[in-house]
């Protein structure tokens, strides 16, 4: 999981106004979410969804997707990938926008620009309106979040968790998926591992040219179009740091 940078996608001029619109009667709208999310988190009415406390708020089939004309624009928060598992998204239907406070819980951010990123359907799917009875997920926007303080990928394309925070994003957004582990596995072993390979066999007899093939790698895994970026630089990382001492991607 990236970190990511939200002013990477511009928020449409028009948006308060589109939001508006959204609901019939916007004020009462905002009344009963108010109220719906005043509610404890592990309230049965709150973990109903808020379409069940309040239907008479909005439209008939639910939440009008607004952000859906957006999802261009939302995509370059994480350069086309996933958010949560960096998948390459490369259709427009396999793109989904995801509410990370999921909008039948959190009603009040259903049209708030800074809720949404782009998911694939194995992230998404999962996660659907779940939300920690204790604490959030790992926000991957969030400005102090780093990969390395939630996640430890390992060389056979699984990952770790590394608190409490982590696990249940792992477990709800299903980040250790057969698929998902089975496609940065397979990545790793074409690409990367065998850089590295020829990167240590080199150390010992052109330790420079070692060097400058090192960074040329560790600018390919800092492209942040290139799929499971922050898994191959973790691998990397620690695989050229005792033959390279004070190289870092």
């Amino acid at each position: 999981m990236r970190k990511l940078d939200r002013n990477l996608a511009k928020k449409p001029d028009n948006w308060s106004q589109t939001a508006r619109k959204a609901v019939p009667d916007h004020p009462k709208f905002e009344q009963r979410a108010t109220e719906f999310e005043a509610l404890d988190i592990n309230d049965p009415q709150r973990r109903a969804g808020f379409q069940t406390f309040a239907p008479e708020v909005l439209p008939k089939r639910g939440f009008k997707s607004s952000w859906g004309r957006h999802k261009e624009e939302i995509a370059k928060i994480s350069h086309g990938k996933c958010s949560y598992c960096e998948c390459r998204l490369n259709a427009d239907c396999v793109m989904q926008v995801e509410h990370f406070k999921p909008k039948a819980l959190f009603p009040l951010s259903a049209y708030d620009w800074d809720n949404y990123l782009l998911a694939c359907g194995g992230c998404n799917m999962p996660k659907s309106d779940n939300w920690p009875t204790e604490g959030e997920y790992v926000r991957p926007d969030h400005p102090a979040y780093t990969p390395e303080a939630h996640f430890q990928f390992r060389s056979d394309g699984d990952v770790d968790w590394l608190n409490p925070e982590a696990e249940r994003t792992v477990i709800d957004f299903e980040l250790r998926r057969k698929r998902l582990v089975d496609d940065r596995r397979w990545y790793l072993d074409r690409f990367v591992k065998n850089v590295i390979d020829d990167i240590l066999e080199l150390t010992s007899e052109n330790y420079a040219s070692a060097l400058r093939k090192a960074s040329i790698l560790g600018e390919s895994l800092n492209d942040p179009e290139f799929p499971y970026s922050t898994a191959f630089k973790q691998y990397a990382s620690a695989a050229l740091r005792k033959a390279l001492p004070g190289f870092s991607i």
